[in-house]
């Protein structure tokens, strides 16, 4: 229950423009994961422990379908204060705009985050080293050989040796040829780890003045790459921090020499080992359903296990599928390693593999899907063969169509 002392703020308004074509139509944090929407796992895990109420951003073009889901399906109990910003607002603007909101230290979580961590270590982290910020980092997924490695979603992260205090962390993508440290920090831990085998889960407990720090710095934009790199670079500033003359007030440091400094805040980082994922990025975004769908090796899961559908014929349907409710299969249809919504139709002699199906798509006679995603009703007509593709919603792929590595969408009319 103390950790329920924090309020929590959840940052569901993203556009998810790496998640494209799945989020056309339909907002990131409501995309479906093993028949949830990823909001939902954030929720079950604020409950999890113990707290009672969120407050949940979204931008204006998504208000009524966020809300739509917290008022007829989320079945939860956190009181949920939805609040829908300009979709042009970075995540630091989008703090300025509720900060009357927030009266305590709170908890930030993204969107599109999917995790067990225990809270409440988190939160004894965060107090027992006094921090001004602690961030939740987790071990980066292996990567393919051959996969080509997206810079957006790789991290630079710097630690002590106690790989307690945060002393760096950037995206790849804003990193220049050289990765440069202060002599300042060198000087008070010169033994530095830099990995980028660990990820920024965007989940952050800040202390409450760094509101009054955003409003007195309009500067920083984004949380990721202007504002925690900026509290990483002022633990070891001699100068005050601006907009918090409480906090500073207890700074006996400020203005003496340089070598006499003490730290003016602490940045902390909290590596968990368990279920970290965000689903960000269209394979990560596939990750994160077949991981749900699996179930959790430890027996734990802060989310209600996945329920599939229980009149399946194992010879057509793998025992590592989930499969929604209604959902009908032709003769000698097979499916394997896949994640179907409910209401879907797969006709005769179709074959689908590593793929995920949303709500009400239709598959004909015929057809192979191989690594697939496919949106909510399309329809996919007999005899087409799709490896790799993604197939956007309502989108009608026609019969025999042969294509690979595609996004296939339907036209604007």
């Amino acid at each position: 229950e103390k950790d329920a002392m924090f309020q929590v703020v959840i940052l569901a308004g993203g556009t998810g423009t790496r998640l494209y074509p799945l989020t056309e139509h339909r907002p990131k944090a409501l995309l479906p994961v093993a028949h949830q929407p990823l909001l939902y796992y954030q929720l079950k895990l604020l409950e999890k422990y113990g707290f009672k109420e969120a407050i949940v951003v979204t931008n204006t073009s998504c208000q009524d379908e966020a809300n739509n889901y917290l008022q007829e399906r989320y079945k939860g109990s956190l009181q949920v204060d939805l609040v829908d910003v300009d979709e042009e607002l970075e995540t630091a603007d989008v703090l300025r705009h509720i900060k009357d909101k927030i009266h305590s230290d709170f908890m930030l979580l993204s969107g599109d985050l999917v995790t067990d961590v225990m809270i409440h270590h988190l939160a004894d982290a965060h107090r027992i080293n006094d921090a001004f910020v602690t961030a939740l980092l987790y071990p980066a997924p292996p990567q393919e050989a051959k996969a080509k490695v997206d810079l957006g979603l790789t991290d630079f992260v710097g630690m002590d040796d106690k790989m307690s205090r945060l002393l760096f962390l950037s995206s790849a993508a804003d990193v220049e040829e050289n990765l440069a440290l202060s002599k300042k920090l060198l000087r008070r831990f010169p033994n530095v780890s830099i990995t980028n085998k660990l990820l920024d889960a965007h989940f952050y407990i800040f202390n409450r003045a760094v509101l009054d720090l955003l409003e007195a710095r309009k500067g920083l934009a984004s949380i990721k790459g202007d504002l925690i790199p900026y509290l990483i670079r002022k633990q070891f500033s001699s100068f005050a921090l601006p907009g918090c003359p409480e906090l500073n007030a207890e700074i006996p440091c400020i203005g003496l020499p340089i070598g006499n400094e003490q730290d003016i805040l602490k940045c902390i980082a909290y590596v968990h080992d368990g279920v970290c994922m965000r689903a960000r990025s269209l394979p990560l975004y596939r990750e994160a359903n077949f991981q749900i769908a699996k179930g959790s090796v430890s027996g734990f899961t802060p989310w209600d296990a996945p329920v599939t559908a229980t009149d399946l014929n194992p010879k057509q349907v793998g025992q590592d599928c989930l499969v929604g409710a209604e959902c009908k299969f032709g003769e000698r249809s097979s499916v394997k390693h896949s994640v179907l919504g409910v209401h879907c139709q797969v006709g005769a002699n179709a074959k689908i593999a590593n793929c995920i199906i949303m709500d009400h798509v239709i598959v004909q006679d015929g057809v192979t899907l191989t690594n697939c995603l496919v949106c909510s009703h399309a329809h996919v007509q007999a005899g087409a063969n799709l490896k790799e593709c993604n197939v956007g919603d309502a989108k009608t792929v026609l019969a025999k169509t042969e294509a690979k590595n595609e996004s296939l969408v339907r036209e604007e009319s």
